[in-house]
Order: C-alpha cells, then sequence, then structure tokens
C-alpha cells in the first residue's frame, strides 16, 4: 500500500533586505520513496509537463531588483515553455544515460494551462492514454514549476549579484497499472557573483542574464530529480 505525508511547500521571497515573507504556501501530498524495480533497457517512458499553477503562484510575473518588486516584461508563457522544455529534455538525457533506451519529451501544449488551489490528482484513464498512444512503459510528470528571479546591482563593497529560486514537483506513474509510484518535492537556491572559485573578484565576469539563470536552474531541477529516481531504483 502506498503510504503519503503531508507537506508544507513553501517559497519565500525577499521583500527587502532584512525581511522575508512567505509567498506562497501549498499543501501538497508526497508518496514516501519506496524501492522500485529499475526498468530493462528496452523500456520506454514519455516525459509530459502538466501544466499546472496554484493559483497563488504568480511569481513568474515579478522578479526583484535591489529589493523591489518589478513585474517582468517577458512573457510569461514564452519563458514558461522554454524552462519547461530545458527542464525536460534535460531529465530525459540524465535517464537515458543511465535506464531508458527509449525516452519521448511531449510538448509542452500537451496540457493547456490550469490552476488550482490544490493540485488534483492525474486520472488513470489520462495515464492510459498518453501511455498507450506513445508505447511507453513509464510516465513522468513535470507536476508543477515555480520560479523567481532577483538581481541586486554593484554597490560600494559589494559586487552586482545574482539570485534563482527553483520549485519543482516531478512524479512517476505506472504505464500499465495507471498508478502512481512516486512524487518528489525539489526547492533550490542558484546564486551568481563576481567571485571565482578560490574567492578572487572577477571585473570581467559576466553573470546571465534573467532568462539564461532560470533555464539553467531548471536543467539543475530537472538533474537533481535524475538522481533520485535512481536512489530509489534497484537493480
Amino acid at each position: 500500500m502506498k503510504k503519503y505525508i503531508p507537506l508544507l511547500f513553501i517559497l519565500t521571497v525577499i521583500i527587502s533586505s532584512c525581511s522575508y515573507t512567505p509567498y506562497n504556501q501549498i499543501s501538497i501530498e508526497v508518496y514516501k520513496p519506496r524501492t522500485i524495480q529499475l526498468p530493462s533497457k528496452n523500456q520506454s517512458v514519455a516525459i509530459v509537463s502538466r501544466n499546472f499553477k496554484y493559483n497563488t503562484d504568480t511569481l513568474q510575473n515579478f522578479y526583484q531588483l535591489d529589493g523591489r518588486m518589478v513585474r517582468s516584461k517577458s512573457n510569461a508563457y514564452t519563458v514558461d515553455s522554454m524552462l519547461t522544455q530545458s527542464a525536460m529534455k534535460s531529465l530525459a538525457k540524465e535517464l537515458h544515460k543511465k535506464i531508458f533506451q527509449e525516452i519521448k519529451v511531449l510538448p509542452y501544449s500537451s496540457f493547456k494551462l490550469h490552476t488550482a488551489s490544490n493540485m488534483p490528482k492525474l486520472q488513470p484513464q489520462l495515464i492510459e492514454k498518453i501511455t498507450d498512444k506513445h508505447q511507453a512503459d513509464f510516465l513522468i510528470a513535470l507536476e508543477t514549476l515555480s520560479y523567481f528571479y532577483s538581481r541586486e546591482s554593484a554597490k560600494r563593497y559589494e559586487p552586482e549579484s545574482k539570485k534563482v529560486v527553483m520549485a519543482s514537483i516531478w512524479a512517476l506513474y505506472d504505464g500499465h497499472t495507471h498508478k502512481i509510484i512516486n512524487r518528489k518535492k525539489i526547492i533550490d537556491t542558484l546564486y551568481w557573483n563576481k567571485y571565482d572559485a578560490k574567492g578572487n573578484y572577477d571585473r570581467k565576469k559576466k553573470l546571465p542574464p534573467r532568462t539564461k539563470a532560470l533555464q539553467v536552474a531548471a536543467q539543475m531541477s530537472a538533474q537533481k530529480y535524475a538522481q533520485h529516481y535512481l536512489k530509489i531504483c534497484k537493480k
């Protein structure tokens, strides 16, 4: 029997240099990791984004500049699409090297953008429809993706710095029983500044622009999920 435990998914946004405010508090059912049989090399997996957002999650519309919340001029749908596809392709690359012979990354538009206060369950009929259509033994779903970018301009004694908070939830479904096997939440914070690995200041070092920084964070989130997947598998 699968067991689950309630977890509180909290993404905090820096409002000022000395105060932090919980921006989004969402209760999520996360299945306790259990060991699963490692698929053989002739098995396949489909990777899809559910294109789901919690209705309180509006982070993609803003970023932080020197402690001030600023509305982004970028098209949120375009950025979401780019980050989601980047994350799924990164995951496919990691898993293809170690597990699956065939991996199909489905288009971002496979699910229409939908929002709710709680994440709806992926119905068995829909899991069956997707896995049958793509002849997949497993389905990996990027359940939701949330991110926030902030930048601090150079000051007298402090160099320019950038930060990305990236939160994602991934789920693994059995393509034959059409049931969920495992769900994993990943939250990471990435920093960039003008210091090198030895702590020396490099004035010429260029920091990534917002979209590139977000893309790197999305890829790293997928790589961490791949590590989690391998950890709960057994040969």
